[in-house]
């Protein structure tokens, strides 16, 4: 239905994967760029928290159909193939195929 998926239900549920995932998720303590990335203008981050009580941290993840925060994974020396492979099952099996968000007929794989 296009609606978002809060980054604190995609954490919780990573981490109940198996493997389970580690996913960095909300602001990662730079309000100002999530803000920014987010679209979202002063009043909107003041009303977040006058009607919702949202601060950075919290899990408030969605407020009135808009996220307040993204989610990261990161990669570095000691990751391997399998780690990127075990997070794109997950996305897939999560939230593609669960979702229908991808017409597999309408892409080319060429």
């Amino acid at each position: 239905d296009n609606s978002p998926v809060g980054y604190n239900e995609v954490s919780k549920l990573a981490a109940l994967d198996h493997p389970p995932l580690q996913l960095r998720t909300g602001c990662f303590c730079n309000p100002g760029a999530c803000q920014e990335a987010l679209h979202l203008g002063d009043e909107d981050v003041k009303n977040n928290f006058l009607t919702s009580g949202h601060v950075c941290g919290d899990h408030h993840d969605v407020i009135d159909s808009n996220p307040t925060g993204a989610i990261r994974a990161s990669f570095g020396k000691g990751s391997i193939w399998e780690d990127l492979d075990a997070l794109v099952v997950f996305i897939e099996k999560m939230f593609v195929k669960k979702y229908g968000l991808v017409d597999h007929d309408a892409v080319s794989y060429e």
